[in-house]
């Protein structure tokens, strides 16, 4: 089946600053359909992405799945995103996924005391790394909820920083065509004295017709509000 995606609006408010948060990674999205409706996602994913936009969605997975992307980011930074799940029936959704930022070789540089290039010192290369397993469950027919725990580790050449974080989410069907979602996302303690990029997001979505899906979100840390569309 093909579908066609459409993003109505997005980013209607500017973000505000990001620059304190550590593992900034983490935020960067990594799945085709939910970009295409502008981010909005936490009150429609279903499946294996999931593990990212909103944990919840996992107890309405109804398949096995296995999803994998790859994106050449900016500067020669890679970006790769792998995720598993696992329906149970009635005991819910077990998932496993990975998210990765890496580097190629970055040519190591000295100075001196003015800031002026003296000469090349080998090279080195980054990774930002996250190894994360999830749990999805129908507490009712109508709601959903679910949460994930996750590995983070940061390298660059030689220096290394590790954490640990956690996301939780809950989904409700108001009806067949109106559905709700909320999601904490990267819950967790600092990484060298820098917090993690902790964000809240609230959402809805309507069905106005067979294949047409309208949705709004919000996000309390960049300050956005989103609108997608889908048809």
């Amino acid at each position: 089946m093909l579908s066609r995606s459409v993003v109505a609006g997005a980013g209607l408010v500017q973000a505000k600053d990001e620059g304190s948060a550590n593992a900034q990674f983490l935020s960067i999205q990594p799945e085709a359909r939910t970009n295409g409706m502008g981010e909005v996602g936490v009150s429609l994913v279903d499946d294996a992405s999931s593990m990212y936009w909103n944990p919840a969605g996992l107890a309405d997975a109804k398949l096995a799945e296995i999803s994998f992307s790859h994106m050449i980011y900016f500067q020669s930074l890679n970006h790769d995103f792998a995720v598993f799940c696992q329906p149970m029936g009635r005991l819910g959704t077990l998932a496993v996924s990975g998210i990765a930022l890496y580097s190629g070789a970055i040519t190591k540089t000295t100075e001196d005391t003015a800031g002026n290039f003296l000469a090349e010192d080998g090279t080195f290369n980054t990774m930002e790394s996250a190894i994360s397993v999830g749990y999805g469950v129908k507490v009712t027919q109508n709601c959903g909820i679910g949460v994930d725990f996750k590995s983070i580790r940061q390298r660059i050449g030689d220096v290394s920083a590790s954490g640990f974080a956690s996301d939780v989410g809950l989904k409700y069907s108001v009806s067949d065509t109106i559905g709700a979602g909320l999601a904490v996302q990267n819950i967790g303690s600092a990484i060298k004295g820098d917090a993690l990029p902790t964000n809240v997001k609230a959402g809805f979505h309507v069905k106005q017709f067979k294949n047409t899906i309208i949705g709004l979100e919000a996000n309390l840390r960049s300050e956005e509000r989103r609108v997608g569309k889908e048809c």
